[in-house]
């Protein structure tokens, strides 16, 4: 029922809050723009099922994570390397995520 559903949202989130907080401290630092706009939020949501996602809105997120190696709409060539930060995180923290699911819903359904 509805305990259920507020259950999980919570503990998908949680889980969520473990991999973004750990892509914050992995996040590369020049202004700190990119680090405080990494950010949890439930995506998808109906009876029994919750998506969620952790990611940023900041243009250039893409270029930090995976790398830029060519010339930009202006012209300008970068040769920028990758510095993942997201990926790393969700891949350190994949079994966190689900152990944190799996006991708040164990909980509930006792």
């Amino acid at each position: 029922g509805d305990a259920f559903d507020d259950k999980l949202r919570a503990a998908v989130l949680s889980g969520c809050l473990i991999v973004q907080n750990d892509a914050k401290e992995k996040c590369a630092y020049l202004t700190g723009n990119l680090r405080s706009s990494i950010h949890s939020k439930v995506a998808k949501e109906k009876k029994g099922y919750v998506e969620a996602e952790v990611g940023t809105n900041v243009v250039y997120a893409k270029r930090i994570e995976y790398g830029f190696n060519q010339a930009d709409k202006l012209g300008r060539v970068y040769h920028q390397k990758a510095q993942p930060y997201l990926r790393p995180a969700l891949d350190k923290n994949k079994k966190k995520v689900v152990a944190e699911i799996g006991s708040a819903l164990k909980e509930v359904l006792r």
